[in-house]
């Protein structure tokens, strides 16, 4: 029998934004019992007088979602410095050092035992994992979400091709500098490339099933450290089926809050967000007709 009065080992779990830290919300009962669960939230970019963008959002709410309910967390802010439009990079580089020691004083408390987080790339969650390792803290990647050919899709540019090229030449200089000087800050080892996800410095790469794991394999990421775990809302929905198949008042009741009739057939659609920059075969409206299309045949034939 265990003993009850030891203290129950530091689990950190690193969401990037709203949706995987939800999806690590779903795992909470599950660990709760044998971890004590802390979110650690990453602030990746600096925030300034003039702008406020996507990244900066999904920060907030992480942040706003942990306070609302409860949710125990460590938080990383960028630095607020008064030059990081004029000198980027001076800013960067400061984040960098700052960054270090935050994960030295994280890390180095005796009670974290075991990292899970999204990605193993870019500089911060790198530099995560390599002290975790470093220090014999079991750490992994978890897929949170499926992934495939032609995810990073993106919008043709409109720009003439010397402008192209100019700015790809700009960014491979500034790229250069940029990971001399990082490396001159943080270690030999450190790097800003972001890669595909589980091909960084972690030891564990959990992947939702085989299609997964092949297309990993495909792009690199070593057969030993991948692991087909499945996929947390697959288990919950066959969990929530077999309950309302084996209790009818539960089953009842559902209907009911949900505004469903049991006397018709219950027809579900799967569907997922789109990009109306990328996909070009359907606008908008095109998307929404096409599901009107889909549900007038269904009832039609049902």
């Amino acid at each position: 029998m265990s003993d009850i009065s030891q203290p129950k080992p530091t689990l950190l779990l690193v969401p990037h934004y709203i949706g995987s830290l939800r999806y690590f919300e779903k795992l909470y009962p599950f660990l709760k019992e044998k971890y004590t669960i802390v979110f650690l939230l990453i602030e990746l970019r600096p925030k300034s007088s003039t702008t406020y963008t996507a990244s900066h959002f999904n920060f907030d709410e992480m942040v706003s979602y942990c306070e609302s309910n409860g949710y125990p967390f460590i938080v990383f802010r960028q630095p607020r410095l008064f030059f990081n439009i004029t000198f980027p990079y001076l800013q960067f580089l400061i984040s960098t050092r700052i960054y270090i020691r935050f994960i030295e004083k994280t890390l180095g408390d005796p009670a974290v035992k075991h990292i899970v987080a999204i990605h193993d790339g870019g500089f911060y969650l790198q530099h995560l994992f390599l002290e975790a390792n470093k220090r014999g803290i079991a750490a992994g990647v978890l897929q949170w979400a499926l992934t495939y050919g032609g995810q990073v899709a993106a919008t043709p540019s409109s720009r003439p091709k010397w402008r192209q090229n100019v700015f790809k030449i700009r960014r491979t200089i500034q790229d250069f500098f940029k990971d001399f000087f990082l490396r001159l800050t943080a270690g030999s080892d450190a790097n800003n490339n972001k890669l595909v996800l589980g091909a960084g410095v972690s030891k564990k790469f959990g992947v939702i099933n085989q299609q997964a794991f092949d297309y990993f394999v495909a792009k690199g990421v070593p057969e030993s450290k991948m692991s087909v775990v499945g996929y947390l809302d697959f288990h919950l929905a066959e969990h929530t089926q077999k309950c309302l198949d084996q209790d009818l008042a539960l089953r009842e009741a559902t209907a009911k809050k949900l505004g469903l009739d049991l006397s018709k057939k219950q027809i579900v659609i799967y569907t997922s967000a789109y990009n109306s920059n990328v996909v070009h075969e359907l606008d908008d409206a095109g998307q929404l007709a096409l599901y009107d299309d889909i549900v007038s045949m269904i009832q039609s034939a049902c």
